[in-house]
């Protein structure tokens, strides 16, 4: 059996184009060394302006 955690990061539009506002490659690692597995990034940036963000899901296997 697994256990997941869903880490959200707020996305902010910029003249650039959209933003993070979180470095996503940063909390992979960390998720990393607490015994956590990146399992997918989803894309939710397509919603209305307060709701835009990328979710990354993370799993590891339930301690019984």
């Amino acid at each position: 059996m697994y256990i997941y955690d869903i880490v959200s990061l707020s996305v902010s539009e910029k003249r650039e184009g959209l933003s993070l506002k979180d470095n996503y490659s940063n909390i992979i690692q960390q998720k990393a060394q607490e015994g956590w597995r990146f399992v997918q990034l989803v894309n939710l940036t397509n919603l209305s302006r307060e709701q835009r963000r990328i979710n990354l899901i993370f799993e590891k296997k339930e301690r019984k």
